[in-house]
């Protein structure tokens, strides 16, 4: 979930720390948490390797915006 990123809005996102990559793509409109740019799934967070620390800072690529 995103309230910076619109659905369809396919994204690669880095763990700087631990250099982990995953690709996504935002399925939805919320609920947001304040202060988040994005919310990924609890498996996306254990492939990016920040599961257990609950957030982390991400570098994110727009691969591509949501299809018409």
């Amino acid at each position: 979930a995103s309230p910076v990123y619109p659905n369809g809005t396919i994204l690669v996102l880095v763990n700087p720390k631990t250099e982990a990559m995953a690709l996504v793509r935002i399925n939805n409109s919320g609920p947001y948490v304040k202060g988040r740019m994005l919310d990924v799934s609890r498996a996306t967070a254990e492939k990016l390797g920040f599961a257990k620390m609950g957030i982390a800072r991400l570098k994110v690529t727009v691969i591509s915006g949501p299809l018409s």
